[in-house]
């Protein structure tokens, strides 16, 4: 999704030999990116609530 708004700033890939590959994607915050923000962190209060 973030792709398709041409949000990500930059991408990082770290290789290590004791864990699995880490794909970092840096997403720049604007009007588009920061509604899924806040639905993200909507599901996430729900859950959380769920386990209190």
């Amino acid at each position: 999704m973030f792709i398709r708004l041409n949000a990500v700033s930059k991408e990082f890939i770290d290789r290590d030999f004791k864990s699995p590959v880490i794909n970092v994607k840096m997403i720049d915050l604007n009007r588009q990116t920061i509604p899924l923000y806040k639905r993200l962190d909507e599901k996430n209060k729900k859950i959380i609530n769920i386990y209190e």
